[in-house]
């Protein structure tokens, strides 16, 4: 509670107001005119009042006097050289200057180019005659003529050796030397610009004005919204994997299965080598190889030719096919390739096998190519190996007893 007292009308005008030891005070021109407070508790927090309107912006301020030029700065640094200019205008010719002194004499110049030839000088006089050639032998007496009739008149001698040649005569003075050449009218090629100047030097920077005064705070803004909710952390670092379980107790053991069918089936082979070396395997069609000739193994299996293999069984069977090959010494053929597969009854069972690639240079003049595959067969099929071109055309013939194929019943 604070309780004022006043002095009686005319109020005089108040010239101070304060706290002074937990008593308001207030004084006029007459002294004290009233004393008295009491603070008591203090009441609870009013409701807050709603936010005032904005008030209408003050007038400008009167701008601020300018500073004091401040200090002049250091110079700056010369910046980079700017690109060089278009060539101006060439200046009108200034009027001669007045004729200098003579300088001292220069160093000789380079010889010039050599004048044009002058003039044939006179011809020299005639040299002295030769001595006389010496005179040439008598020409042969000619044959004497048959009796009777005079004889013809004998050939004329053989003309004497010509004379040596005179000494050349003395040589004839020089021409005259030809006037000089004209001086060129050609100008001369313009010299090169001249360097750019430095840079002038930076302005002095002025002072800083004064700060304005601080504007009054403003009412307390409308709570905002509630903000997006942040995104979600990292993963923690994972745990430690925990300790192993027991053992579980080990289960009954199963029924034992039926007994499976007894083992058996049939097993033979038979292995043939070449002997031919003329037939030529590198064809642009696909034609047999004679792989056969030489029998390593066989039985009554199969029927062995020159270049097929009859089963005599129904089953299954593993065919491999080694075929060795060459290109004859001294052939022009380079880079050959034959390719090979396994037929059965003339129809392809299997890939093709087209590593026998030769260069035919730096000794490289044999290969071979191969092909492995299995399959089931029928009494009296006819197993083949066919060969045929993949690069390079030309003759391309078997190595003796190195090509080699196998037939392997499976069941």
């Amino acid at each position: 509670m604070i309780v004022e007292w006043f002095t009686p009308s005319p109020k005089p005008a108040l010239e101070w107001f304060g706290l002074l030891s937990g008593t308001l005070a207030s004084m006029g021109g007459g002294g004290t005119v009233a004393v008295a407070s009491v603070v008591g508790p203090q009441g609870p927090p009013g409701d807050a009042g709603a936010a005032g309107s904005t008030g209408d912006t003050g007038p400008t301020g009167a701008a601020g006097s300018d500073g004091n030029d401040g200090a002049v700065g250091a110079t700056g640094s010369q910046g980079i050289q700017g690109i060089q200019g278009d060539t101006g205008a060439a200046g009108a010719t200034g009027s001669a200057g007045a004729d200098g002194a003579d300088g001292a004499t220069g160093p000789t110049g380079p010889a010039g180019p050599a004048g044009p030839q002058g003039d044939a000088g006179a011809t020299g006089p005639t040299g002295d005659t030769g001595p006389a050639g010496a005179i040439g032998a008598d020409g042969a007496t000619g044959a004497a003529g048959a009796d009777g009739a005079d004889g013809a008149t004998g050939a004329t001698g053989a003309t004497g050796a010509q004379g040596i040649q005179g000494i050349q005569g003395i040589k004839g003075d020089t021409g005259d030397t030809g006037a000089a050449g004209a001086d060129s009218t050609v100008a001369g090629p313009t010299g090169p610009a001249g360097p750019q100047g430095d840079a002038g030097a930076t302005g002095p920077t002025g002072d800083t004005g004064p700060t304005g005064a601080a504007g009054a705070d403003g009412n307390d803004g409308a709570v905002g919204d509630t903000g997006p909710q942040g995104i979600q952390g990292i993963q923690g670092i994972q745990g430690d994997t925990g300790a192993a379980g027991a053992d579980g107790a080990t289960g009954a053991t199963g029924a034992t299965g039926a007994t499976g069918p007894a083992g058996g089936g049939t097993f033979s082979f038979c292995q043939v080598r070449n002997t031919d070396t003329s037939t030529n395997i590198n064809q642009a069609t696909a034609a047999n190889i004679p792989f056969g000739g030489t029998n390593d193994a066989t039985d009554s299996d199969y029927t062995l030719a020159s270049d097929s293999i009859t089963v005599n069984f129904d089953g299954v069977v593993t065919v491999q096919a080694h075929i060795s090959q060459s290109i004859p010494r001294g052939a022009p053929l380079v880079r050959p390739n034959v390719g090979i597969w396994i037929t059965n009854n003339n129809t392809k069972v299997s890939g093709v096998g087209q590593t026998g690639y030769i260069r035919n240079a730096d000794g490289h003049n044999e290969s071979s190519s191969h092909m492995s595959t299995t399959f089931a067969v029928s009494d009296g099929d006819v197993i083949r190996v066919q060969g045929e071109e993949r690069a390079a055309s030309g003759t391309v013939n078997q190595i003796a007893g190195e090509s080699q194929v196998t037939v392997e019943r499976r069941t």
